[in-house]
């Protein structure tokens, strides 16, 4: 139940919070489109869906204990993306 008594607005807040946030989580997997031939490609993607959702469901757990994150959460998830894209783009793509 919200502070304003309401339960629709309470569930909706938590739905779209949780939606977002799951959205950035799968994000990397809609971005590749190929076969399994590259290999290396999707263990990575696999991977950091993965910590990504780990890190979520932590933040959730030892977080504070209302519905939204942290400064210093939002950082860690937004840290773990930034270490994704530097993986792909140097490691696996070697775009550079």
């Amino acid at each position: 139940m919200a502070k304003s008594g309401q339960i629709t607005a309470a569930t909706t807040s938590v739905i779209a919070d949780n939606t977002a946030t799951m959205t950035l989580a799968f994000f990397p997997l809609a971005l590749v489109n190929l076969p399994i031939q590259h290999l290396l490609l999707y263990v990575v993607n696999l991977i950091f869906v993965g910590l990504l959702g780990v890190a979520y469901a932590a933040f959730i757990y030892w977080g504070k204990p209302n519905y939204s994150f942290s400064f210093k959460e939002i950082i860690g998830l937004n840290a773990v993306y930034l270490v994704y894209l530097c993986v792909m783009i140097f490691g696996v793509l070697k775009v550079i």
